[in-house]
Formats: structure tokens, C-alpha cells, sequence
């Protein structure tokens, strides 16, 4: 899933997004994704700003400055982009609870 070089393991996305579950959709996705690109930025510093991308086999959701994709389509509904990261980690994270991200 995290073939990318700067891409996170999805444990580390998973503890970001318990640790915003508490906060409305639209400020978890801010939240998520600035995490990941300063997680991104430290792992690859002399790189330009770059990109986040989470796969399983082929990519599926791609995290970058102009905004979040999903299968090369960019959703800019927070709630949408929400909804689809979660199913995305239910997938690829099984053996998580994943029942507060409801909501």
C-alpha cells in the first residue's frame, strides 16, 4: 500500500485520523493532510512540495497542494473526501475499529 518512497504507513495515517476524529469533517481532512505532507516534507526534504499517495496495488487516493484525489479525480467536498479515505483504511486496515470515523 505505501510503495511511494514518501508515502506514510497507513499505521501512522491511522493514529493522525484518531487523533482528529474528535473535529468536524472539514478541518480532520485539513488536519490529515497537512500532517502527511510534513511527514512527507521531513522524509524528503530537498524535494519540491510533493505529493501523498495511499495504494493498493494502483493508487487510489493522492494527497497533494492542489487538492485531494481519488482515482485521478479531484473531490473537493470535504465530506466526500472524507467518506472516501475512511473506506479506503477500512480496506486496507481490516483489524481496526473504524466505527468513531462514522459520522
Amino acid at each position: 500500500m505505501t510503495d511511494h518512497p514518501i508515502t506514510p504507513p497507513p499505521e501512522l495515517v491511522a493514529q493522525w485520523f484518531l487523533g482528529a476524529r474528535a473535529m468536524p469533517v472539514d478541518q480532520w481532512v485539513t488536519d490529515v493532510a497537512t500532517q502527511a505532507a510534513r511527514w512527507g516534507a521531513v522524509q524528503r526534504p530537498e524535494s519540491d512540495p510533493g505529493e501523498i499517495r495511499l495504494t493498493s496495488g494502483e493508487e487510489i487516493i493522492r494527497i497533494t497542494p492542489t487538492g485531494f484525489h481519488y482515482r485521478d479525480q479531484v473531490i473537493e467536498d470535504a465530506g466526500e473526501c472524507h467518506r472516501l479515505l475512511v473506506d479506503f483504511l477500512r480496506r486496507a486496515m481490516p483489524e481496526t475499529d473504524w466505527k468513531h470515523a462514522d459520522g
